[in-house]
């Protein structure tokens, strides 16, 4: 899995976020929707020469957060949308 998994209240290391392509990133997201998660916050983060997106879902079922990262690079300006 391509995940941190933890619970509301949780702290952890950025290291430990996954860091996977940007088009593995968007199609595990439309994986996990479709298991029932539910995103929760997108977010990046700007680095020296690039920009970190993280991304946040939730299984309310399960109560856990599922958190994972891509890397934008100065050349990848945007992704095609999750949504319809």
């Amino acid at each position: 899995m391509n995940w941190t998994v933890t619970s509301n209240n949780q702290t952890i290391d950025l290291n430990s976020i996954p860091v996977q392509p940007v088009a593995d990133l968007r199609s595990d997201i439309i994986e996990q929707c479709r298991k029932g998660s539910r995103p929760t916050a997108f977010f990046g983060h700007k680095q020296a020469s690039s920009v970190r997106l993280f991304v946040i879902l939730a299984n309310d079922p399960r109560s856990e957060l599922l958190i994972s990262s891509a890397v934008f690079t100065d050349n990848e300006k945007s992704y095609p949308a999750i949504s319809n």
